[in-house]
């Protein structure tokens, strides 16, 4: 699947120009349709569980504050380990 997904990106090359010629504004509106589509996968966290549903919120909230899903993702990960160090004395 790496030489694929390599091919298709060496396809990809020759329409970089013409893409990075699309302003950033116009991808705003298509980020607002991802972002209400991710959304719908809320519902699935189990937020009666404190150590699945407080990472996910963190993780949920870094998001948007730090304007990368990236550290968001890293925030939630983070926060999930300090939380099972902490909890290892509990258990």
């Amino acid at each position: 699947t790496a030489i694929t997904v390599g091919l298709w990106f060496a396809i990809a090359i020759p329409f970089a120009p013409l893409l990075s010629e699309i302003p950033p504004l116009a991808s705003g509106p298509i980020l607002c349709i991802v972002g209400a589509l991710m959304q719908k996968h809320i519902n699935e966290i189990e937020w009666g569980d404190v150590e699945e549903a407080l990472p996910a919120f963190a993780t949920l909230v870094l998001i948007p504050y730090t304007y990368n899903i990236a550290y968001g993702i890293i925030g939630g990960t983070f926060f999930w380990i300090i939380m099972q160090i902490l909890l290892m004395p509990v258990r």
